[in-house]
């Protein structure tokens, strides 16, 4: 049985590292030419947005990109065994 190269797999972890690390550069983009940024405020029954300081929302996008690397890493860390089960489904 062959093992994957890395070859094979540097492509698409390079294209899902730009599809999904792009929206939060641009969250941060958009938040920097923002004149009036608005923060999430959840209650416990209702959720209202105020106006924030600079940092207060830049540390909000902050955590947003860390979910998304958080994702990021999962989902890639479980594709080649993914690969590996699909490959052996076809072999049977």
């Amino acid at each position: 049985m062959k093992l994957l190269k890395l070859n094979n797999i540097n492509k698409p972890l390079k294209i899902s590292l730009i599809i999904l690390f792009s929206p939060a550069v641009y969250i941060i983009l958009l938040s920097l030419n923002k004149p009036g940024r608005l923060c999430l405020e959840a209650g416990w029954l209702d959720i209202s947005y105020r106006q924030c300081s600079l940092t207060e929302y830049l540390l909000t996008n902050i955590v947003y990109i860390y979910f998304y690397l958080w994702w990021l890493i999962l989902i890639l860390t479980l594709l080649p065994f993914v690969f590996y089960f699909i490959k052996i489904l076809k072999n049977k």
